[in-house]
């Protein structure tokens, strides 16, 4: 039974999709009838689809987004995705994503503020192994802590586990090391994109990419002054 958990955000994490993922998802609301949408990502209350559609959404047409209008913009994302060149993974995220799959040591979640259907696109188009159940989207969830929470009982239901002694989120933006320190877990910083950003806000721990990274470093990961156990 694995002690560990890793939860691996998708975008410019394991996969280079953050352009395709933004072109996408501004082609779907405009298809909406969204007009004048803000991208100033950082000035939501919470980075995900759900959210960024919702608020956007009730601005434009001044009523509540329903699980259907979420579902419509999903589809409208997987139709503009479809016509770009396929996702290509972080350098050798797929090599060490399937060397964990065969640890004992660590188990795996994802938690992706994109919607489901595009993020499993993208998993498989870099060729990053995963499975459904495990994959946590924001259909449903507005927030990236509440992704994280859902992924931890995902992975616990998967693996019959009850709980683990460590937990390692990855991501590669400042809304991802803000999710691990507000949800009690460690962080590692991925990406070159915001870097600086993310070790001047105290990211402990970065890495550029996989390139060189076994499951043996993730150890160094773990900061000992803040042991978790969920």
């Amino acid at each position: 039974m694995a002690k560990n958990l890793i939860i691996f955000d998708i975008d410019g994490t394991v996969t280079e999709s953050e352009d395709h993922h933004l072109i996408a998802f501004e082609y779907a609301l405009q298809k909406m009838g969204i007009q004048d949408i803000n991208t100033n990502w950082a000035s939501y209350e919470h980075i995900t689809d759900r959210h960024v559609l919702s608020v956007n959404f009730e601005r434009q047409f001044n009523e509540e987004i329903s699980l259907s209008d979420i579902k419509i913009c999903e589809s409208l994302i997987m139709e503009k995705l479809n016509l770009m060149p396929s996702v290509a993974q972080k350098p050798n995220a797929a090599t060490f994503v399937e060397n964990l799959w065969n640890h004992d040591d660590w188990d795996i979640a994802f938690a992706t503020g994109s919607l489901y259907r595009p993020a499993i696109k993208k998993l498989e188009e870099g060729e990053i192994k995963h499975k459904p159940s495990i994959v946590i989207s924001s259909n449903e969830i507005d927030s990236r802590e509440g992704l994280i929470s859902a992924a931890i009982d995902a992975a616990k239901k998967l693996n019959h586990v009850t709980h683990y002694q460590s937990i390692l989120s990855c991501g590669d933006g400042l809304w991802d090391l803000k999710t691990a320190l507000n949800s009690g877990i460690h962080f590692l910083a991925v990406g070159t994109h915001h870097k600086t950003e993310l070790l001047s806000a105290g990211a402990a721990h970065h890495i550029d990419d996989w390139t060189g990274i076994t499951p043996k470093h993730l150890d160094g990961y773990i900061t000992p002054e803040m042991a978790t156990h969920k």
